[in-house]
């Protein structure tokens, strides 16, 4: 059984998604200008925001940790609640929080656990706001989609791999060592 490193330069990532942020963010917006630009008055709506700074600061906030809650939600259903394996810091380096297992698991369980956050918290809510016309959860899908860059990278980086192999999260970077095996499923 081999083993392989699928993790990632937090710096590169960062400035991965700095480029993509604009265009991402943009493209959203005028999708949504273009479906609702006659019943949303886009300067009044980013007054409100300006006027609820410290809710929109608090749910931010508890977002984020909701975020990581959805990565260890995953985690203890697909492995019967091994509460042990489970921790959750802050990295200094990146100045972002993370939550790790330290048990092996499936690959597809690590995929639906690195999915979860990022469709729950962003994709769902950019959704919901094309239907609702709603600008506010534009905005936060857009950033807790943008959120779960990491996330999706390191699928990104998964794709070809056995869904049955199993992997460990990696104890300290963004990612995972999957333990190969030789046989395709």
């Amino acid at each position: 059984m081999a083993e392989k490193e699928i993790s990632y330069d937090s710096n590169k990532a960062s400035r991965m998604l700095l480029l993509w942020a604009l265009p991402f963010s943009s493209f959203f917006i005028l999708i949504f200008y273009s479906f609702w630009n006659q019943s949303v008055n886009f300067a009044e709506e980013l007054n409100v925001l300006q006027e609820k700074l410290f809710l929109i600061i608090f749910i931010f906030i508890i977002s984020i940790i909701l975020h990581e809650l959805l990565h260890a939600i995953v985690y203890l259903v697909l492995d019967n609640w091994q509460f042990k394996n489970l921790s959750f810091g802050f990295s200094k380096n990146t100045f972002s929080p993370y939550c790790h297992y330290s048990n092996k698991v499936k690959l597809w369980k690590y995929k639906l656990a690195l999915t979860l956050p990022g469709v729950a918290l962003g994709i769902i809510p950019i959704i919901l706001s094309f239907v609702m016309g709603n600008f506010y959860l534009l905005i936060y899908g857009i950033i807790f989609t943008l959120g779960a860059f990491g996330d999706f990278y390191v699928l990104w980086k998964l794709r070809g791999f056995n869904s049955n192999n199993y992997v460990i999260d990696h104890p300290n970077m963004m990612g995972c060592i999957i333990h190969e095996n030789k046989k395709k499923h």
